[in-house]
């Protein structure tokens, strides 16, 4: 691998979102980078007119390939991986906008990292949601950045330094491909679910390290109804578990946290019809407690008005992502 020389494959995954795809091709085509890239689109077979829409940005830019192909999401990642023509592989997705200097960020922090420690295969960093979007996406984004909202994932939250990483999001990462194919690519058996988390217990399998830079970020036009965000946390939830089933003891302890938070929601219940020790209403504190958080955390953004938007995203977050650990106990007792 020639270092002098940092050449980049982005790959973006793509379908039914014609909606999206032409900002985020313009916001990579954009980028302020001194080295070579090419853009990867590869499309799902869409039928709502994204593929005629990336069509027109192929004629119009060299750079940008266009590969159609019914897959998954894990599928559509290798298909890149292995298209691609040079030795660093980004990822983001269509649904995304990346700052101008994002391909930069990365190379910067990557080669920085490497320097220091030739282990590191990637780097990336979070994805937050746009600000003008409406109320509700703005909570997200208060929530996101949050200890309690991220449990500490550089995924959803910017940090004030660089930091190693048990996985960086696949809307917003840069890999070594040489350490992607030692890895064995995505695993195509997770379908949509999962597959950063997996590569980065992978990658650290293989000796290789990930970390999360403190100035990289995308926009991620994250799901904007509560509807929409619930059933998203509920996916997040049952991804969670089929992990888990995967690499069992492997996973880090908080990844149970959800399946003990909605147990321990079933005291209270127990409570009303067989009144015991008062401590089984204990859990019932959760509630003010998140209110008083969100509060917090919304003075510290600036927009105390956000108060019950961020109150109510915490709550369909953490019992979003409960419920969906308890629907993904399927992976687990049916072992599938």
């Amino acid at each position: 691998m020639n270092t002098n020389k940092f050449d980049i494959s982005v790959v973006v995954i793509t379908f039914n979102d014609v909606r999206n795809i032409g900002e985020c091709l313009e916001s990579i085509i954009a980028q302020d980078y001194q080295h070579d890239f090419e853009i990867l689109v590869i499309d799902g077979v869409s039928t709502d007119g994204t593929i005629e829409e990336i069509k027109r940005y192929v004629k119009k830019y060299k750079r940008i390939r266009l590969i159609i192909k019914k897959s998954s999401i894990t599928e559509a990642r290798n298909i890149g991986i292995r298209k691609a023509k040079h030795d660093f592989v980004a990822f983001t997705d269509s649904d995304c906008v990346v700052p101008k200097n994002w391909l930069k960020n990365l190379v910067n922090g990557y080669i920085n990292l490497k320097k220091a420690d030739n282990k590191v295969a990637g780097v990336g960093g979070a994805n937050v949601p746009p600000k003008n979007k409406n109320d509700f996406t703005y909570a997200i984004g208060i929530a996101f950045d949050s200890f309690i909202g991220s449990l500490g994932s550089i995924q959803a939250r910017r940090f004030d330094r660089n930091k190693i990483a048990f996985s960086i999001s696949c809307t917003n990462s840069m890999y070594e491909k040489s350490a992607l194919k030692k890895a064995g690519l995505f695993s195509e058996d997770l379908g949509n679910q999962g597959e950063d988390w997996d590569m980065g217990l992978k990658m650290r399998d293989k000796g290789f390290i990930l970390y999360g830079l403190k100035d990289s970020y995308v926009i991620h036009k994250m799901r904007t109804t509560p509807i929409k965000f619930w059933k998203n946390m509920v996916f997040y939830g049952d991804g969670r578990m089929r992990l888990i089933r995967k690499h069992g003891y492997k996973s880090p302890l908080k990844y149970y946290l959800p399946l003990i938070f909605l147990t321990s929601m079933i005291l209270p219940i127990i409570y009303m019809f067989a009144p015991a020790t008062p401590l089984f209403l204990a859990p019932l504190l959760y509630f003010p407690l998140i209110f008083v958080y969100s509060l917090y955390s919304c003075i510290k953004k600036g927009g105390i008005r956000y108060t019950m938007h961020a109150f109510l995203v915490f709550l369909m977050l953490h019992f979003g992502y409960s419920v969906g650990e308890i629907k993904g106990l399927r992976w687990v007792l049916n072992d599938k």
